[in-house]
């Protein structure tokens, strides 16, 4: 068997369940991105509906709850039962993985794999939109992340923090020996910044989320739009900095060098970009 083969056969099922490597097929590709736009779909739309039902008991007063709760709950039940595809759900936290990939199994086939993974991202919450506008008219500002504050740096902070956040427990989610931990803790992470900052900045903390939302209910906010994309261009860089920094003490008594290692040889997901080779 060949050095990379062993290499790739040594891994644990956490990594290959939740992402493709240099190993993986186009098919492999597909499925994952398949996954990734019906979850994407699914999300965006019940999430979105979740205001219009709540609306008719409470009118505005649960939004946060209802939008926050459903997000997240959604997120943890479809990337439980769709166990072994990608279930980034954002381009930030794929984003994140990305850079925590080991620089030797860097390849322009993985590079490419990603990136077809986030345009099914794309793709799925565009048809959230579209579902979403078909059914309602589109009648629903917050439906599109539009912001209560016209201050750029206050979103910009906000949506910066709360996506360094979700990166950063996404890779230290998959650091847990039961790799469904993963869907639960950013499901939670995104409960709870969706429910506090709601009303604040839209409650995003997704860009391809929010610039579908804009463009398919005509409804801009450039503040908010152009906040996220940005903090979503650092979040992953700020993630992966504070995960490496978190994991430096335990990777230096390893006895494998690697970060994420434990007695049990089962290794993390995105955390093998730190190991020492």
């Amino acid at each position: 068997m060949s050095d990379s083969k062993k290499k790739s056969s040594s891994r644990t099922s956490k990594r290959d369940e939740s992402i493709i490597d240099n190993d993986s097929s186009w098919a492999d590709t597909f499925r994952a991105s398949l996954g990734e736009l019906w979850s994407c779909f699914l999300i965006g739309l019940l999430a979105a509906g979740s205001n219009v039902w709540t609306r008719q008991f409470t009118g505005h007063s649960l939004d946060p709850l209802s939008y926050g709760a459903t997000f997240g709950l959604l997120y943890i039940v479809t990337g439980i039962a769709s166990h072994g595809l990608a279930w980034f759900i954002s381009p930030s936290i794929l984003g994140a993985h990305w850079w925590t990939t080991p620089s030797s199994e860097y390849s322009w086939q993985l590079f490419w794999q990603y990136v077809v993974i986030g345009v099914f991202q794309l793709g799925g919450w565009f048809l959230a939109a579209t579902a979403f506008w078909g059914i309602t008219g589109g009648d629903i500002d917050n439906a599109a992340a539009l912001s209560n504050v016209d201050n750029f740096w206050v979103i910009f902070f906000i949506e910066l923090v709360g996506q360094t956040l979700l990166c950063q427990v996404y890779l230290s989610a998959t650091s847990a020996l039961d790799s469904s931990i993963k869907y639960i803790a950013v499901g939670l992470a995104q409960t709870v910044l969706v429910g506090v900052f709601f009303n604040v900045t839209g409650g995003s903390f997704n860009f391809w989320r929010s610039l579908a939302f804009q463009v398919v209910l005509n409804r801009y906010d450039t503040n908010a739009l152009v906040a996220c994309g940005v903090a979503g261009c650092i979040a992953p860089f700020l993630a992966v900095a504070w995960y490496g920094w978190i994991f430096t003490e335990r990777a230096r008594r390893s006895n494998s060098g690697g970060y994420g290692k434990n007695n049990n040889n089962n290794s993390s997901t995105g955390s093998e970009s730190f190991t020492s080779n």
